[in-house]
């Protein structure tokens, strides 16, 4: 028999406009279908109100924060307090005892599977509609963590942190989704989209993900080997590049490309689907930021060309700066074979006593040296690919650029010069504190403020959700 989901439907007292709703999960041992009120098969609706269970008025923000170091934005967390006036929730959760609810003749917890959370949010006006994940949008979604959790019987009050599974993306192996998550689907052997391998990495740590929910807005072009697939040239210790000022390249978008998830994770000798991830964010020039239930792979400068650009001259209530970041003094970054560096590009000196970082890169790109008549021809290839759409024809990925730019170059040297560059500019070390009224800002959006008449664009890197206030708090650096 198919498990058995109870969902818990919490409000608060005075702000109707949210709603977090509990899924717990249990085996069905019944013989009968049981249906919910709203239709959906094997599963109950209970509402916290019928037992004292709410919101309190008072909650802490949603906050989505910028790691510098992985070139990552985390999944949202959300630490909160609910009133359990009866001890309801705390006698199930802590006692495996759901006695107290209008369930117990069909519904044992079972805890060794995740409670899932998921908060709805409606305008003003507007009502909630059933069943809610099909008429309404998520605003926020994750498992309850199960370290910490805590309950205070003096004041009733369940402590509990929200937050989506990253810790599955860091322990699930590319090789075996299900060993941390049945339901998954094993990532297949075949090269890709990065749309696809997006995808499939993060399904671990959301299950509910859907390819239409991620969209990737990033400025890189990558160029492939025209047909002939020779290149003339003189070799130096600046062979490759130079190599790809003599021949003709075709430019595709990273939406085009295409990549195997095993070839990266065996070059890189990298096992977690949060390394490949790590390593795809790197070797793009990118951040993967998740906002709400969608997810966004978009450039780190995606907001110089952003189609949203939130004003917040009117509705700025508040505005500060600090340094948050140091100079970059070195970067080494490398393309790798087999667990072995091959390609490498640095900038500055490397040391022990000074900021900076060295990385390895998806990308890889070989030769072959074929000598006719005294001169050689190097046969250019590499292990991403572009599908030619006029006829069909697989291309080898050897170089990219930036859209704007007129010049291609190596991988490593590119996305060197890009993190060197970027993290080095003068403002680049400041952060920019805004808040903005509504909580519909998010990472696709930049901010434009203007200061003693002079026009700023800044691109968000930490987004804070105060849900009780009614605004958003973002840290932001400037373009």
């Amino acid at each position: 028999m198919p498990n058995l989901t109870l969902k818990l439907n919490i409000t608060a007292v005075q702000n109707p406009k949210y709603l977090l709703q509990l899924q717990f999960t249990s085996y069905f041992p019944g013989f009968i279908k049981v249906y919910d009120f709203d239709g959906t098969a094997y599963a109950s609706t209970l509402w916290g109100k019928d037992y004292d269970i709410y919101l309190p008025d008072e909650i802490d923000k949603i906050n989505f924060d910028y790691n510098f170091d992985d070139k990552l934005i985390l999944p949202g967390i959300w630490n909160l307090s609910i009133f359990d006036d009866n001890s309801f929730l705390d006698e199930m959760i802590f006692e495996n005892n759901p006695s107290n609810f209008d369930i117990s003749d069909y519904f044992i917890p079972d805890f060794t599977k995740p409670i899932t959370a998921i908060l709805y949010k409606i305008n003003d006006g507007e009502t909630f509609n059933f069943p809610l994940d099909a008429m309404h949008e998520p605003f926020f979604s994750g498992y309850v963590q199960t370290n910490p959790i805590g309950f205070k019987d003096s004041d009733k009050l369940l402590n509990i942190t929200i937050a989506p599974n990253v810790a599955d993306l860091k322990k699930t192996d590319v090789h075996n989704l299900h060993a941390t998550r049945a339901d998954s689907l094993e990532i297949p052997d075949i090269n890709m989209s990065l749309k696809e391998a997006l995808f499939y990495l993060l399904q671990v740590a959301f299950p509910n993900l859907k390819r239409e929910d991620i969209t990737i807005d990033n400025d890189l072009l990558f160029g492939a080997n025209p047909e002939t697939s020779e290149a003339f040239a003189s070799y130096t210790t600046n062979g490759l590049t130079y190599a790809l000022t003599q021949i003709s390249v075709e430019s595709f978008t990273i939406n085009e490309i295409l990549f195997n998830i095993f070839d990266v994770a065996t070059r890189l000798n990298i096992l977690s689907c949060h390394d490949v991830l790590k390593a795809i964010c790197f070797s793009c020039f990118s951040i993967l930021t998740i906002t709400h239930n969608k997810v966004i792979f978009s450039s780190i400068n995606k907001t110089f060309k952003t189609e949203k650009t939130i004003n917040v001259n009117r509705s700025l209530s508040n505005f500060e700066k600090e340094i948050s970041f140091d100079r970059i003094e070195w970067i080494n970054v490398y393309e790798q074979s087999n667990g072995s560096p091959y390609w490498g590009y640095s900038i500055g000196t490397e040391s022990t006593l000074t900021n900076g970082f060295s990385k390895f890169i998806m990308f890889c790109t070989d030769y072959e040296i074929n000598r006719m008549e005294g001169i050689d021809y190097y046969h250019l290839w590499s292990t991403i690919k572009a599908l030619r759409h006029s006829d069909g024809t697989v291309l080898d990925i050897i170089c990219m650029k930036i859209n704007s730019s007129s010049s291609w170059g190596a991988f490593n040297k590119l996305i060197a010069t890009l993190f060197y560059d970027y993290m080095n500019k003068f403002y680049s070390g400041r952060t920019y504190k805004f808040t903005i009224e509504g909580t519909e800002f998010d990472y696709s959006n930049s901010i434009g403020h203007t200061n003693n008449n002079n026009a700023r664009l800044y691109s968000p890197v930490s987004i804070h959700y105060n849900i009780v206030d009614d605004c958003t708090e973002v840290e932001a650096v400037r373009n």
